[in-house]
């Protein structure tokens, strides 16, 4: 799964396309308002999650959510530095 924020959206979905290329499953949240529920459902599904980490990410309090519920969990967590 990839976390990210929707001030990240464009290169977070080059992202994406990158891992589909490459024959990876990713789970993205296309539609910003989906539940927070429907969120960590995908966290516990995914086998690691991948943070979009950016001075956005830092600041959405669901982005810290996200990935302060799935280190708790224990899922492997995989940080990439995108450029705001």
């Amino acid at each position: 799964m990839l976390s990210y924020s929707p001030d990240d959206t464009i290169i977070s979905h080059h992202l994406v396309n990158r891992l589909i290329d490459e024959d990876f499953s990713v789970s993205i949240n296309l539609n910003q308002s989906t539940k927070f529920n429907r969120t960590l459902q995908e966290i516990n599904k995914s086998n690691c999650i991948i943070l979009c980490l950016s001075k956005n990410y830092f600041e959405d309090e669901l982005c810290e959510k996200e990935a302060k519920y799935a280190h708790e969990i224990g899922k492997s967590l995989i940080p990439v530095k995108v450029q705001n």
